[in-house]
């Protein structure tokens, strides 16, 4: 059993990026951070539904097969085999017109519901000036990652323009 430490810690918003490359371990993590506090949202696809490491064994003919040889369950007991884990906020990745576009549609989605999660976390007429300076810090933080963001994806473009044909 894993129990909560008394050291610091980070209970800000949590946003993940899952989607159809998620999958074997990165499946096992995005279901264990399922059902914690502070709720991780999920944005993208769903994952592969690839969760369980293989027993492999060598035939008699030299052939060897790999079996699957865990069965995850979520905490009602659901096996997410197959139909992998949903996002929380449907959008999706790495598809083609936005990887044209120099776009992360799911990325920006992540981005924007941080920045809404940190805008409702604390009620306007609640706030401290520290609370409020903290919000726009962490809101400030969501705009610089947006704008770091942007340029990586518009330095990938100009490699990707820049390669040889087959490169």
């Amino acid at each position: 059993m894993v129990h909560p430490s008394n050291r610091p810690s980070f209970r800000g918003p949590i946003v993940e990026l899952i989607g159809p490359l998620t999958q074997s371990a990165g499946e096992t993590f995005t279901q264990a951070l399922m059902g914690r506090a502070p709720r991780v949202i999920r944005v993208g696809e769903n994952t592969q539904g690839f969760f369980s490491d293989t027993l492999s064994r060598r035939l008699p003919n030299g052939w060897m097969i790999y079996l699957p040889n865990e069965v995850f369950r979520t905490e009602e007991g659901q096996a997410l085999d197959a139909i992998g884990i949903p996002p929380d906020i449907l959008v999706p990745a790495f598809a083609a017109p936005d990887i044209g576009a120099n776009r992360d549609t799911a990325l920006a989605a992540a981005l924007d519901q941080l920045a809404l999660n940190y805008q409702n976390e604390i009620p306007e007429n609640a706030r401290t000036p520290s609370q409020a300076a903290s919000r726009e810090n962490s809101c400030a933080l969501c705009r610089q990652f947006r704008t770091v963001c942007q340029r990586a994806m518009e330095f990938f473009a100009d490699v990707r323009s820049a390669r040889a044909p087959g490169f």
